[in-house]
This record gives structure tokens, C-alpha cells and sequence, in this order.
């Protein structure tokens, strides 16, 4: 378990990877415009599925193609 500055999303990645375990800590609060603001939707608002590489918005519709976000050069 870690504290909210280790969870980002290379450090998830690197640690599974490379010491093969899992960080568990608090969810960063959502900081973004549409979060602040209550008008369009928040990253929570998005359900994850992680094994299909796809998301699904609000109103039901899901990622057309899965996709990467490379972030300090880890996907």
C-alpha cells in the first residue's frame, strides 16, 4: 500500500512489471475542467475495462479501437 503520490500510472505499470506486485492506494481526485465545473463528464464518469483496452462513456458507447497513453515513455 502507497500513499496518493505513488500511484500514477507508471509507477502501477513499472511495479507490476518489474517486481511483479500490485500498488494499492487512494484514487487522486479528479482535477479536471468538466469535474470542477459539473458541466460534460469527469474521468470517473468513464467505466474502464482494462483487459479490452476499452472504455465506455456516459451514454453507453465504447472505444472503437484500443489505444495507448504513453506517459514518461511507459504506455
Amino acid at each position: 500500500m502507497v500513499d496518493a503520490a505513488c500511484i500514477t500510472p507508471a509507477h502501477v505499470q513499472r511495479a507490476q512489471q518489474v517486481h511483479g506486485i500490485t500498488l494499492l492506494g487512494p484514487i487522486v481526485a479528479d482535477h479536471s475542467r468538466q469535474a470542477q465545473s459539473g458541466e460534460g463528464f469527469g474521468k470517473s464518469a468513464f467505466a474502464i475495462d482494462w483487459d479490452l483496452r476499452q472504455a465506455t462513456c456516459p451514454r453507453g458507447k465504447t472505444s472503437s479501437q484500443p489505444g495507448t497513453l504513453p506517459i514518461n515513455g511507459h504506455e
